[in-house]
């Protein structure tokens, strides 16, 4: 018997509009579970087509779009045993569905929890079952999930990090990797997969802008791109993205970094007198755009200071106080429960170290201590969001190293343990050393000095880095003009 007219209405009492119709002399009366009349319409179809009110239809398919495997268990009445599993994108999924609704192949099954789709161009013809399939791989696959996944690692799981830079270059090269495999559905994720990522990491060279021979990364790299993963699938599957972590057990490769080695006062003045240190200008393309001080300058800062670079690079005119002698600031550190915490950080300024930093000043009153070009804020080979990039800075020290000790395995943060030799020969105490290296925190090297003003810390912080400094500073003091 044909369908009935569709007809809305309203029960006594309620303003939600309900659908009601007659099929083969059963009588229909279901919830659109609105109050607008137009979407009443619009849900209609849908509720018809599956016999369900339209709460329980968005219950069940809600349920049936988190399933990304789906299986054919029947062709008409010959059943498949094991099941057919195949796979989609979650859009396809969805797509499937909802065109199996509309077209009324689709039935819920109560007692088994889940949607029946029937393929009429199959029927009981098992002949026909490779054009079904064919059929419904179409639509499955007919979507792609890469801008859901895109958006999911540019803007959820860069919420977990604080080095937004690190963490978007993982998610670029692992978005990448999905693309040019052509995964185009979470369900494709899976830890065959990941083995597969983790071996082209060992063996492909990528772009970096510290490399003119590219090499592939460091197991240290890997290890931790392969954690940065781990730390989104977790996530992933907390959004209902994926159903667990494949990689939830995995544990990090074994490396044992190379030792770095220090160099000795008479290479490190060998180092500070190679010509590329005396560029004032960074190279642009073609053009050569002016800095307003020399590589040298912060090479010899670095030094002195006895600071890590991104200290440096980040240092702000206003932490510079040249009457009182010291150079002041607050850097923000990551805890081991991924919260960041500040701490207060000084160091002594010694006379002879004042001139350069007034050259390098110059008429300026605010910003950073080195600062770069506006045209080169765009060109992150030698920018890092605004400020002078440390990683480029750091190739330029390798290569003058490769030039003079090809032989050594010294980077910048070589610096620094030289500058220990340097103080351990003046005769410093080890206390005296630590102090200079910025070994402290005013919790633990000044507890009486927590609740003083930011002034009297730096103040006090500086004067224990004051003898080590002046120790560097006259090891130095050719190249502090």
């Amino acid at each position: 018997m044909p369908r009935q007219p569709i007809m809305l209405y309203k029960r006594e009492g309620s303003n939600t509009w309900y659908v009601r119709w007659k099929e083969n002399g059963k009588q229909f009366r279901l919830s659109t579970c609105t109050e607008d009349e137009a979407e009443a319409h619009r849900r209609a179809p849908a509720i018809i087509a599956s016999k369900l009110s339209w709460q329980t239809l968005q219950g069940t398919t809600a349920n049936y779009y988190q399933t990304p495997i789906h299986s054919i268990k029947g062709v008409g009445k010959y059943s498949i045993n094991p099941p057919m599993t195949f796979q989609g994108t979650a859009d396809g999924v969805k797509n499937l569905l909802n065109q199996a609704i509309q077209n009324e192949w689709a039935e819920y099954d109560d007692k088994k929890e889940e949607w029946v789709i029937r393929i009429p161009e199959i029927g009981d013809n098992v002949q026909s079952l490779p054009e079904g399939i064919q059929k419904i791989t179409a639509i499955l696959q007919g979507s792609n999930d890469i801008d859901q996944i895109k958006k999911f690692y540019n803007e959820s799981v860069l919420q977990l990090y604080t080095d937004k830079k690190t963490a978007l270059r993982f998610s670029s090269i692992w978005i990448n990797f999905l693309i040019e495999n052509n995964i185009k559905s979470w369900s494709q994720i899976n830890e065959a997969l990941l083995l597969t990522f983790k071996e082209w990491r060992k063996t492909t060279p990528l772009t970096n802008n510290n490399q003119k021979n590219l090499k592939p990364p460091k197991p240290i790299v890997i290890n931790r791109h392969i954690k940065y993963l781990s730390n989104s699938f977790d996530l992933a599957v907390n959004q209902s993205f994926l159903r667990s972590n494949p990689i939830q057990f995995w544990k990090p490769d074994s490396y044992t970094p190379p030792e770095k080695e220090s160099l000795k006062p008479a290479e490190i003045i060998e180092i500070f007198k190679d010509e590329v240190w005396q560029r004032d200008y960074l190279q642009n393309g073609k053009m050569k755009v002016p800095l307003g001080y020399k590589l040298l300058d912060i090479l010899v800062v670095l030094f002195v200071s006895c600071k890590r670079r991104m200290e440096v690079l980040h240092l702000e005119i206003s932490a510079i106080n040249f009457q009182d002698s010291y150079v002041s600031y607050v850097e923000t550190k990551n805890s081991s429960k991924g919260k960041t915490y500040n701490i207060q950080k000084a160091f002594f300024l010694p006379e002879n170290l004042k001139p350069l930093l007034i050259r390098i000043i110059g008429q300026r009153v605010d910003g950073v201590l080195f600062p770069v070009s506006d045209s080169l804020k765009r060109d992150m080979k030698s920018t890092d969001m605004g400020y002078f990039n440390g990683d480029y800075f750091s190739a330029i020290f390798i290569e003058c190293i490769k030039r003079h000790f090809p032989n050594k395995h010294a980077t910048l943060h070589s610096l620094r343990h030289t500058a220990t030799d340097i103080l351990e020969q003046a005769g410093l105490s080890d206390d005296e050393i630590d102090a200079a290296l910025g070994h402290h925190e005013v919790r633990t090297a000044l507890p009486f000095y927590q609740d003083r003003s930011f002034i009297a810390k730096a103040k006090r912080l500086s004067g224990r880095t004051k003898k080590g400094i002046e120790v560097l500073a006259e090891f130095a003091k050719e190249f502090l003009k």
